[in-house]
């Protein structure tokens, strides 16, 4: 495509209105409004350049004048093929259709250069998607990695993320924790063959050279060097907390007829090298926690789903159980990113401020945790079922030709 200076320009400002989070249909309608007479000059230089359809055989598919302009301009201000052709497809008859590799080879037939993987994941983060790296931000990220994610590194610059949880609500907040500096896909995923046991799985893919650390954040055994200051420090413990920790309470002194209340913060992790430097850390900051072997390596545990696990290595915790030490703790580590989690938190903190220093009767935040444990298992449920008929639609297009088939080869012969 000839870029003029009114081209150029109108790329420009779908390029600005992309990094201000406007929706693709508003982009569209603001092409269609101001600058017709433009996009049908485009179109017929376009499809002067598209090569004839054969005499014999099916047509080939391109969009009506003047959408296949539209998609050339948006794909020019680093839309994806994905989105532009979902958007634009609702405008065309089926006849006229396209998907996303359709789209692709029309755009290569034009003489457009098509951004490989590597040039996505820098077209994904143009302007306010690709800030700077936030110091608070990459020790969260580290965090993740030493709890529950997995790391890799994918086509030479893209650094790939990859979690698998039960609970949609902390799909989603690491899904969008990652989505202002990557690529962030988030889907339900079959984990038991037979429709037995669905999870999410949130995936993100982020540039290599600003998130390398996550790949020694993965080898270490002990607070990677992004930790620096006491806020950094705060928000790695917050991210490992919504990711192997816990905060309850239990009743204490139960014999005695009327029990109190007792509140624990853990911190789980196979790593115990991990563990003392994060206890010694706190110990710095004038806490006592008490570190215990939790899980014996060859425990054979068994889910609520029927799955077996056998522990391969030791697991340690690390608890807080002084009740002002409790508190003083979660009200310094702030907001837990997850979103249950908090609630407990939350909770927590407004049974402590309420009785202040005096003993809180069992009677009273026994029924609170077994209302929350109660919730939280119906949200599980919740969460398992939503996965499943995300699946079950997603692989339902796939079979009717709607949505590509990007699985493993693997994959596509045990479904």
């Amino acid at each position: 495509m000839r870029h003029t200076y009114e081209t150029k320009h109108i790329i420009q400002l779908i390029r600005g209105m992309r990094n201000n989070n406007v929706p693709i249909d508003r982009v569209i309608s603001w092409l269609l409004e101001n600058h017709y007479d433009t996009l049908r000059q485009i179109d017929r230089e376009l499809r002067s350049k598209l090569p004839k359809d054969k005499p014999t055989g099916r047509r080939r598919q391109v969009y009506p004048s003047p959408f296949l302009a539209v998609a050339t301009l948006l794909y020019e201000g680093y839309y994806s093929c994905e989105v532009i052709s979902k958007e634009i497809n609702k405008y065309a008859e089926p006849k006229h259709r396209m998907c996303d590799d359709t789209l692709r080879i029309r755009l290569r037939e034009l003489g457009i250069h098509v951004r490989s993987h590597e040039e996505k994941a820098v077209a994904i983060r143009k302007g306010p998607r690709n800030p700077p790296r936030v110091n608070r931000d990459a020790a969260m990220g580290a965090a993740l990695v030493q709890g529950d994610a997995a790391v890799r590194i994918k086509r030479r610059s893209i650094l790939e993320i990859s979690l698998n949880t039960s609970d949609e609500g902390f799909a989603r907040t690491i899904g969008n924790f990652f989505k202002h500096y990557g690529t962030v896909l988030v889907r339900g995923q079959e984990i038991i063959k037979g429709g037995e046991y669905y999870e999410w799985n949130v995936t993100a893919w982020l540039n290599l050279r600003q998130w390398h650390f996550l790949i020694e954040a993965k080898e270490i055994h002990h607070a990677p060097e992004i930790v620096k200051t006491m806020d950094d420090f705060r928000a790695y413990l917050a991210m490992l907390i919504a990711c192997e920790g816990w905060i309850s309470w239990y009743p204490l002194n139960a014999k005695r007829g009327k029990p109190t209340t007792e509140f624990i913060v853990g911190l789980s992790n196979t790593d115990l090298e991990l563990l003392e430097d994060i206890e010694n850390r706190l110990k710095q900051l004038g806490y006592h926690p008490r570190k215990s072997l939790r899980v014996k390596k060859g425990f054979v545990h068994v889910d609520r789903y029927g799955r077996k696990f056998i522990s391969k290595e030791n697991c340690y915790a690390l608890i807080l159980c002084r009740k002002n030490e409790v508190q003083r703790f979660l009200e310094w580590i702030g907001k837990i990113p997850h979103p249950f989690k908090e609630v407990w938190r939350q909770w927590a903190l407004r049974l402590l401020r309420r009785y202040g220093g005096t003993p809180i009767p069992w009677e009273v935040a026994g029924p609170i945790r077994d209302r929350l444990e109660k919730i939280y298992e119906t949200s599980l449920k919740m969460s398992q079922k939503r996965a499943r008929e995300d699946y079950q639609q997603r692989i339902s297009e796939i079979k009717k030709g709607i949505r590509p088939d990007r699985r493993p080869r693997r994959c596509r012969l045990n479904c």
